[in-house]
């Protein structure tokens, strides 16, 4: 049977390799200079283009400002390079999202489901902006985003990423990433709407494979 819904555009920005905002230790975070930007975007990117394929579970959480309590899913994302993605939720109900060469799938338990043309030139629209995410360069892509890089003091370096894009600015008014930086590996996504809503997801049981 097929059944037609709106596409949850979320899991399309990721495979990201982002991160979140972790508690703050008492030093206050200081903006990384000329060099050190350059050094972090330059191993980065090297880290995300070495990756032929990255899997991971995922929690999500999304905190509406009306509701009490956040909703959390759960599942299961895959990325291979260069630009496929399968982002499967396993909890609270099944849904997969699978995206190749910029086209999208969408199944459930019952079966396949449409997808509206408008929401697949969105998801076209979006997989170049996936593809900046995972191999590093959306940072140092003026035309997408202004981005400020923060040094942490906690062996993490903070992404905030503001975008330019209208259609992108409509659904996130930026995006924050956190990065390892011994691994240039990111643990959580924090994705903030221009409503004050947000949502976290914390990857775990990463599992890479380089070139």
């Amino acid at each position: 049977m097929t059944t037609t819904m709106r596409i949850p555009l979320l899991p399309l920005l990721l495979a990201l390799s982002l991160a979140p905002l972790a508690p703050l230790g008492a030093q206050s975070p200081t903006p990384l200079d000329a060099a050190q930007r350059a050094e972090f975007v330059q191993r980065l990117t090297h880290t995300a283009q070495r990756t032929q394929r990255l899997e991971c579970d995922f929690e999500q959480r999304r905190h509406v400002s009306v509701l009490t309590e956040a909703a959390l899913s759960e599942g299961r994302m895959a990325f291979e390079a260069p630009s496929s993605l399968s982002w499967e939720y396993t909890k609270p109900q099944p849904l997969r999202i699978s995206l190749h060469n910029g086209q999208c799938q969408l199944s459930n338990a019952q079966g396949a489901m449409s997808i509206a043309p408008q929401a697949q030139r969105m998801l076209q629209s979006l997989a170049q902006l996936i593809g900046g995410l995972v191999d590093g360069t959306a940072l140092a892509n003026p035309k997408m985003f202004d981005t400020e890089l923060l040094d942490l003091h906690n062996g993490k370096t903070l992404a905030r990423l503001t975008p330019k894009q209208t259609k992108l600015r409509r659904l996130y008014q930026r995006i924050e990433m956190e990065v390892d930086n011994t691994t240039m590996r990111s643990t959580t996504v924090r994705l903030h709407e221009p409503s004050g809503d947000y949502t976290e997801i914390a990857f775990s049981r990463i599992i890479t494979t380089n070139q």
